[in-house]
């Protein structure tokens, strides 16, 4: 009986992780940011997302954008990408950028 408890537990808590839902990305995220990134659209925020999502799990688990400030994540996609292009999990510049965008857009609206 314990034992169908804990594993039911566990059941539990790893389909609550794995069903999280996170904020629907929105105009009015992009528009926060337009001092920063003037043409930035929100077609190219969800890119970013996606990006993110993408290639950066092949290396790592994802970080909550707001773990970093705004002004860090350049730096460290920047260092990211370099690695990555080291192991010839390749990141193009537009991507690199994107995946930055996204970041600090997030950093920047969850405030």
């Amino acid at each position: 009986m314990k034992k169908s408890i804990l594993y039911l537990s566990a059941i539990c808590i790893l389909v609550a992780c794995s069903t999280m839902k996170t904020a629907e990305l929105s105009q009015q995220d992009v528009d926060k940011v337009k001092p920063l990134y003037p043409n930035y659209t929100l077609a190219e925020l969800k890119e970013g997302k996606t990006l993110y999502s993408e290639k950066c799990t092949l290396c790592h688990s994802l970080k909550n954008p707001t773990s970093e400030s705004s002004k860090k994540w350049p730096h460290i996609v920047a260092e990211m990408t370099n690695m990555a292009n080291e192991k010839t999990l390749t990141i193009s510049p537009k991507q690199e950028d994107l995946i930055i965008k996204y970041l600090v857009t997030m950093t920047t609206t969850s405030k």
